[in-house]
């Protein structure tokens, strides 16, 4: 389940159930104002922060198009790490983590994590508007990802593929600057 405090006396404020969509180990979770963003899938819910009720939920990517590319919920699969900067809601999708392993299962940190690719790993970078889910921009990268080695800081998203390559993007429009 997903408990939410109060910060100031340790009140209970509300709880909801945990699915199986909902990763538990990267940054699926922001806390935006008054408001808590949970990825849940290939889905974000925005909740109340006081109340815990679905405020809004949107598909990024789901049917959505840029330039000639549409994505499609079997090319969506999950969340993998999200973060909220500048106005944009930057997310890494990739396939659906195998049931069996994660953090809070029975995968052992760094056996096989990074040679593997099955937990947190992914190759679409896509942004969009927080408030509406409206996509602004996609990138495909060319190797996978590791959802644990993205960052932005200074207007660029910055990326590892573990064994492959660090990469750079801007991130107004998602091009890459190397």
């Amino acid at each position: 389940e997903l408990f939410a405090f109060n910060a100031y006396n340790g009140r209970l404020l509300w709880k909801q159930p945990w699915t199986e969509n909902q990763r538990t180990q990267a940054s699926v979770m922001i806390a935006d104002g008054d408001t808590l963003l949970i990825a849940s899938g290939a889905e974000v819910k925005r909740l109340d922060g006081a109340t815990g009720k679905e405020l809004a939920k949107f598909a990024p990517i789901l049917g959505a198009a840029v330039g000639a590319q549409a994505v499609t919920g079997a090319d969506a699969g999950q969340i993998k790490w999200m973060a909220l900067s500048d106005g944009a809601l930057t997310m890494l999708f990739g396939p659906p983590d195998p049931p069996d392993k994660g953090f809070f299962r029975d995968i052992k940190l760094h056996e096989g994590r990074h040679t593997n690719k099955e937990v947190g790993f992914g190759s679409l970078l896509v942004a969009c508007d927080p408030a509406t889910g409206k996509q602004t921009w996609r990138h495909d990268a060319p190797q996978p990802v590791d959802g644990s080695q993205v960052g932005i800081s200074g207007g660029r998203l910055f990326y590892c593929s573990p064994g492959a390559r660090v990469a750079c993007l801007d991130m107004a429009q998602g091009q890459e600057v190397w």
